[in-house]
């Protein structure tokens, strides 16, 4: 079936060279077939003809980031961000891609971009889920926390909704699972490193390994760097050192957590 609409298309775009769906089909075509580089050619053979497409931008960044070329992927989404501010999907790639290039200060202006064009929407979503949690029908209030993180994905209480749910009912995979996926668009957002830090340790067992260890403590120092005097981190970086047998560093990171404790 793709052969003969692969066919046809090109056909199509041979006689009139100004088709631009025919253009954006044949690369939806090799898309799905991921053949990448041919799809590239055709959506950008598309950006010729009609260069203010947003979308097709947001199409070929996606195409670039599976396989590797970021720059390039970053670079299509700036240029859907200039036609058309309102393109989230550009804004939320924008945010992935500044985070994965070490950029924060940019991946903050495109998170707060993001952030308005959908805060309200998510937040109403988000809302009615509480109130379904509430009234203790809880596979539905965590597909409302999801759907709320679809339409919102800088929405950072939708994700706290969601792991404490999971946390509650003893999910705490899949509760560290949505922080871990909050934190790769918001790796500075002290609560959740903490949350993360105490999901962790917190839950830890028998197979408490020591890997996990030193997930808990990243965290915690992570969130330490951004908050110095957070009187709770310390407390439970100490608790972790005291865990682990290092006595020192437990009683360094107890005597700080008094001294910030008494501001």
């Amino acid at each position: 079936m793709f052969g003969f609409a692969l066919e046809n298309l090109t056909r199509a775009l041979t006689l009139n060279d100004t088709l631009t769906d025919a253009a954006n089909m044949i690369g939806d075509i090799y898309a799905r077939r991921h053949k990448i580089k041919k799809a590239i050619r055709y959506f950008n053979r598309s950006l010729e003809i009609k260069p203010e497409q947003d979308d097709i931008h947001v199409r070929i960044g996606a195409l670039y980031d599976t396989i590797g070329k970021f720059d390039e992927s970053r670079s299509h989404y700036r240029r859907a961000v200039d036609i058309n501010r309102n393109n989230m999907g550009a804004q939320f790639n924008l945010i992935r891609s500044y985070v994965g290039a070490g950029d924060r200060t940019s991946a903050r202006a495109s998170f707060n971009a993001c952030s308005a064009l959908c805060r309200e929407e998510g937040s109403r979503i988000m809302n009615l889920g509480i109130e379904l949690e509430k009234a203790k029908k809880m596979d539905r209030a965590l597909a409302a926390y999801h759907q709320s993180m679809e339409v919102c994905p800088t929405l950072a209480d939708a994700y706290f909704a969601a792991a404490e749910a999971y946390r509650r009912t003893k999910k705490i995979s899949k509760a560290a699972a949505i922080i871990d996926r909050l934190l790769s668009i918001d790796p500075e957002n002290e609560r959740a490193l903490v949350y993360m830090a105490h999901l962790l340790f917190d839950n830890r067992d028998r197979a408490f390994r020591a890997r996990h260890i030193r997930h808990t403590m990243k965290c915690l120092q992570a969130a330490l760097a951004i908050n110095p005097k957070s009187v709770a981190s310390h407390l439970l970086l100490s608790d972790v050192y005291r865990f682990t047998g290092d006595s020192l560093k437990a009683d360094q990171h107890e005597r700080k957590a008094r001294e910030h404790d008494e501001f």
